[in-house]
């Protein structure tokens, strides 16, 4: 009488604990690796929406700044002026709604505690209009300069922390236009830069440009240089 022997067909306990352990190994692995992923994802979501941010002021610069009568073609308010303090940047501008007579603006860019906000207000002789205030944006700081006309640029004025980007080398073509700016400042305390002040406004410099440098909260600062439209 002949038996058929047949191995046993299976995995030992050893086996089965190196393959639990690989693929231990290989899950932790692939965790890792996940989490890595998203956290790049989120930094540059992050670095996005500050960009995003960072553009959506700059725009606004803009606007606020073309509204600025600072050419000898000004037809409304001859006062139009941008001015920085130690407060922020200030602008009296001029708003020309379709159909509607023109109007002064008094705008204000101010950043404090890490937050940039902007202000607006209608300068109306006969009844005080209400102060419209943006939402608090967080920005870290905030650098502003001038070319003036003559001289070149302002001492730069800064607020809050700031990144050092250096700063644009500019050669502006074409002539200024001959312009009165008597209520224009530029500096303040010991930034100001020495430009003459008081009734002789002949003498008041020209604003060719504005430089506005913002460090965002990631502490990466960003920068545009608006032309005011004082060039021929």
């Amino acid at each position: 009488m002949s038996f058929n022997k047949r191995r046993a067909v299976g995995f030992t306990l050893i086996e089965m604990l190196i393959a639990l352990a690989i693929v231990a190994i290989l899950a932790l692995l692939a965790w890792r690796g996940l989490e890595e992923v998203l956290r790049s994802a989120r930094r540059v979501n992050e670095v996005d929406g500050q960009l995003q941010t960072t553009a959506a002021i700059f725009s606004q610069f803009k606007t606020d700044l073309s509204h600025a009568e600072l050419s000898d073609q000004r037809r409304y308010f001859p006062n139009d002026a941008v001015q920085v303090d130690q407060t922020g940047l200030t602008l009296l501008v001029t708003q020309r709604p379709a159909e509607k007579p023109a109007y002064q603006e008094r705008i204000q860019w101010t950043l404090n505690n890490g937050a940039l906000i902007r202000t607006s207000q209608v300068q109306n002789q006969t009844d005080p209009a209400p102060t419209v205030q943006s939402a608090p944006i967080a920005m870290k700081g905030m650098a502003i300069r001038f070319w003036l006309e003559p001289g070149g640029w302002s001492a730069l004025t800064s607020f809050g922390q700031n990144a050092d980007l250096g700063g644009f080398q500019v050669d502006f073509q074409g002539v200024a236009n001959t312009l009165e700016l008597s209520t224009t400042q530029v500096g303040s305390g010991s930034n100001a830069p020495a430009a003459p002040t008081g009734p002789d406004t002949q003498s008041q410099p020209l604003i060719r440009a504005v430089e506005v440098t913002l460090t965002q909260p990631n502490a990466q600062a960003v920068r545009q240089l608006f032309i005011t439209g004082t060039i021929q």
